[in-house]
């Protein structure tokens, strides 16, 4: 405690009410400190602390969709002995929460307890100490019927019994997301081409495509592979000369018997 001399002028009056004499009396006293009192409050030695970096995500961040399914993640870290921090979240407007996904990890021996209010989601760490951190999860669905460019924003609230923090995450519907079903791509046909006369095949022609030229008795591969369809088909024989025919082929192995009597 600091002192101060501070010195008061004092008159003295006898009571016939004349002047006696004035004097100049020194008074010592004590000065209490000049700064404010302490604006945190202090419980069993321990100053609660500030959070630091109070984050929060959720996956995925861009082009959902109605029905898809949206992942928060919410993180703290604690700047001094908080001793204790309470999260609060709100399921988010235009979805649903969904069941037993409500779950939370803490470093430093920090203890979380988890509690589903109706749509409100809490958590509260215990036992938190400088550099405590705390990430805590729950997924919801989107509504189906929500429209093109709706918005659906999140906010949790994070409270160390002194300071209230908050963190924000926002993403939009797209429902021009399309889901395309896979599709499988036929195989190649692999021609064989079958001569039944004795004349031969001289050329042959299968659209554009141009198989062996030229072609003996017998069986024969085309050697050339082309996706199924239905093609013309010009086939250039020594004893009947041209023949002509639209046909189809399928994927896989295809016979193509020539004949010329």
């Amino acid at each position: 405690m600091a002192t101060e001399l501070v010195k008061r002028s004092v008159t003295i009056v006898s009571l016939a009410g004349a002047i006696l004499t004035a004097v100049i009396i020194s008074l010592l006293v004590q000065v209490g400190p000049t700064h404010a009192a302490p604006s945190e409050p202090v419980s069993s030695g321990r100053v609660f602390g500030q959070i630091i970096t109070p984050t929060k995500q959720v996956e995925p961040a861009a082009s959902i969709a109605p029905g898809s399914l949206l992942t928060y993640t919410i993180i703290f870290t604690a700047g001094n002995e908080a001793g204790q921090v309470v999260i609060t979240d709100t399921v988010p407007l235009s979805t649903t929460y969904k069941p037993g996904t409500m779950a939370a990890t803490g470093t430093n021996g920090v203890v979380i307890t988890p509690a589903l209010l109706a749509n409100y989601l809490v958590w509260t760490a215990t036992n938190v100490i400088t550099g405590s951190q705390v990430t805590a999860t729950f997924v919801v669905t989107v509504d189906q019927d929500l429209g093109q460019g709706a918005a659906i924003v999140n906010t949790a609230w994070f409270s160390d019994g002194l300071r209230v923090y908050s963190a924000t995450k926002s993403v939009t519907v797209d429902q021009l997301t399309v889901y395309l079903p896979i599709v499988i791509k036929p195989a190649p046909v692999e021609l064989t081409v079958i001569a039944s006369n004795t004349g031969g095949i001289t050329s042959l022609k299968i659209g554009t495509h141009i198989c062996i030229t030229p072609i003996p008795d017998g069986s024969t591969p085309c050697g050339v592979s082309f996706p199924p369809g239905i093609y013309f088909v010009e086939a250039m024989t020594n004893r009947c000369g041209k023949l002509t025919a639209t046909l189809p082929f399928y994927s896989g192995n295809t016979n193509l018997d020539i004949k010329c009597n």
